[in-house]
């Protein structure tokens, strides 16, 4: 069948690597260009193989879960879906203090609002790089084996030290959601304080009576994971500052979302300045279809738009002739 049905196979594949790293770059108005009609309003109902197990950013692990998760969280960084490096995002720059390596500042942009219209700023990325090494939690274990301190400089600066040099930082460890320190404070750290933007700290070996994986006993907040562990949704509210927000589940039926009016990205891309403003739809339907070849049906049915996950070669020649399918295409 040649070349073109092989490339059409791993394309939907590709496109959802680039949604769940850059929501904002697939859903957003200004990823189209500006000389086609730009059309507004009503609903993308997405097509996707498996319902989500868990929506608890500190536990969820397949691809489900943080292809809902993130629609709805953004990272200091996101990816350029180009060159696959990473480019600002909620951090409008960052830099190595005097040149160390263990040492690394981060400018966070302001506008930025939660889904709730709190403000994001500096306090909530020093509460979310805390929270994660002080958990312990399995998915962010390298947080806590190589951040040593975080504090914010006023009124936008975070630094962060670690204790030895780790090469991806800025890929990895910048990528992961930032949690809103209002709601996720209060509600999962005791004693948290928003004021001070602190809570009491205790050596790990007090409080858990056993070494820490690396011999440091550092002092830690009490996180309180009988709250998180195995709950679905830790915040029933799901507060990002993400495109979209949360809209509701209907256990292997469907997950909705709605876009979040007061989303607004700037950022550099290929060296070009890109802005992104309110989504284009005002909402998104993941809709659970389990098989396949039955989501290939309801696209041809118009029963969905799109379908998130790679097409057989077979099954990209048969849609090939539908005036109303459009394959996504990349090279391998």
């Amino acid at each position: 069948m040649g070349e073109m049905p092989r490339r059409m196979a791993i394309a939907v594949a590709t496109a959802l690597l680039t949604a769940l790293l850059v929501a904002p770059l697939v859903f957003n108005a200004q990823a189209i260009p500006p000389e086609q009609p730009v059309k507004r309003g009503g609903t993308l109902r997405v097509a996707v193989l498996d319902d989500v197990k868990s929506l608890n950013p500190m536990y969820a692990m397949s691809v489900w879960d943080w292809a809902v998760l993130g629609m709805i969280y953004e990272g200091l960084v996101a990816t350029d879906p180009d060159t696959l490096e990473p480019i600002p995002w909620i951090a409008e720059g960052w830099e190595m203090y005097g040149g160390d390596p263990t040492h690394w500042v981060w400018y966070i942009r302001s506008g930025i609002k939660w889904h709730d219209g709190e403000e994001l700023d500096a306090y909530d990325v020093a509460f979310t790089y805390n929270f994660f090494r002080f958990g312990y939690f399995a998915r962010y274990l390298s947080y806590a084996e190589y951040v040593k301190d975080v504090w914010v400089e006023p009124p936008n600066k975070v630094h962060v030290v670690l204790y030895k040099t780790y090469a991806p930082f800025v890929r990895y460890l910048s990528a992961a959601p930032l949690l809103p320190q209002h709601i996720w404070g209060p509600a999962f750290v005791e004693g948290y304080d928003l004021a001070e933007h602190d809570a009491p700290r205790y050596y790990y070996e007090s409080l858990y009576h056993t070494k820490d994986p690396w011999g440091r006993n550092p002092q830690i907040w009490k996180v309180r994971h009988e709250k998180l562990s195995g709950m679905f949704m830790p915040d029933p509210t799901m507060t990002g500052c993400g495109p979209f927000k949360w809209g509701m589940r209907v256990p292997g039926q469907y997950i909705s979302f709605e876009a979040f009016e007061d989303y607004h990205m700037t950022t550099v891309v290929g060296g070009g300045k890109r802005e992104y403003m309110r989504p284009n739809v005002d909402r998104v339907l993941f809709v659970i279809i389990t098989n396949p070849a039955a989501q290939l049906l309801a696209l041809q049915r118009g029963e969905v738009d799109m379908i998130n996950w790679p097409l057989l070669p077979s099954d990209a020649e048969a849609v090939k002739g539908y005036p109303n399918i459009k394959l996504q295409i990349t090279d391998d």
